[in-house]
């Protein structure tokens, strides 16, 4: 993308990053959207949203439908494993096509696998099919996040992008809040109008696409072109080999590899139990909360850390430097 050692896209992007010196990225004259805030905390939400969803759905619903612990740990981890393994295949979406072409396509593909999520939490062999639809949803979600980040370089200069780094973090968590606080809380609720677990979830998952499909659509109509979206090309070689081998070039190529994969371990092994933690029965450990006021609680004191932690992190890389940041923020989560 712009430097092979900007690890804020790291996780993204960073198998097809080019370095171009001196170059910023023009726009064409948008004619729907003149300013950032029209597209990036919607694209952003969306980016959140499928994640999110996959997430709970593994989780929360999994505990609700009295599946092995064992197995939601191991089907939630599995099912994670497209968004951790991401950069192996950025190169193809840096070689092919254009960014925003990307993004449409694989939005798409995230909302067939919602319409294939509210008819599996319904079935007899929910355990599979809903699986099977949340591994649908990751690959293409985890495809989205590399297009989307890309974009996000060409679409803003510099200064923007330092100034919307907190908006879109705070946008993502808020689709995770969202989710949490709402989707989940919804389906509580229907719960308790006596509906069965399975139906209050494929009505709250019905919603879900519902939101997905809006937002897709203003995302479509107000996202800008970019005049340098398009292929990057090698100066040699096949384009996909060349950008391999320009990674695997990199000096510091075993810290990279090992911040991509180390960086959120422990938050990630903390999530997969969470649900299980506050919902199950005290007598197996848990604290026996119910599905509305999981929701609710993740959907009041969530919403109020998410999005002050982003905007705050935000404001604070853009004056200190990501560099500067981005350890002292690191062990701090881990602490």
């Amino acid at each position: 993308l712009r430097s092979s050692r900007d690890l804020s896209d790291a996780n993204s992007s960073v198998l097809g990053c080019r370095r171009r010196k001196g170059v910023e990225a023009p726009l064409q004259k948008p004619i729907r959207a003149q300013t950032p805030w029209a597209f990036v905390p919607t694209l952003y939400f969306l980016q959140g949203l499928p994640y999110s969803i996959v997430q709970t759905v593994t989780t929360t619903f999994f505990t609700l439908m009295k599946v092995d612990l064992a197995a939601l740990g191991h089907w939630s981890s599995l099912i994670a494993a497209p968004w951790t393994f991401k950069p192996l295949w950025s190169p193809v979406v840096d070689l092919i096509g254009r960014k925003r072409t990307w993004i449409i396509a694989m939005q798409a593909l995230v909302l067939a696998g919602f319409g294939g999520m509210v008819l599996a939490v319904s079935g007899s062999e929910f355990l599979l099919w809903t699986t099977i639809a949340c591994g649908w949803i990751g690959l293409w979600s985890a495809t989205h996040d590399i297009a989307l980040d890309g974009f996000y370089l060409l679409a803003l200069d510099r200064p923007a992008q330092a100034m919307f780094s907190g908006v879109r973090s705070a946008c993502f968590r808020l689709a995770m809040v969202f989710v949490t606080g709402g989707i989940v809380t919804f389906a509580g609720w229907l719960e308790k109008q006596g509906y069965s677990v399975q139906e209050s979830w494929q009505l709250a998952m019905g919603g879900a696409a519902v939101v997905y499909a809006a937002c897709m659509a203003w995302s479509a109509f107000v996202m800008p072109a970019p005049v340098t979206d398009g292929p990057v090309k090698g100066t040699s070689g096949p384009p996909f080999i060349e950008a391999l081998a320009s990674y695997f070039r990199q000096p510091p190529l075993p810290a990279i590899l090992a911040f991509i994969l180390l960086f959120r371990v422990g938050e990630l092994m903390l999530v997969k139990m969470t649900s299980p933690f506050l919902m199950n029965p005290v007598a197996e450990g848990g604290m026996a909360l119910s599905t509305e006021e999981f929701g609710l609680i993740y959907g009041t004191l969530g919403i109020v850390a998410l999005v002050t932690g982003g905007i705050v992190g935000g404001v604070v890389i853009a004056r200190r430097g990501l560099r500067r940041c981005l350890w002292p923020m690191a062990i701090a989560m881990h602490a």
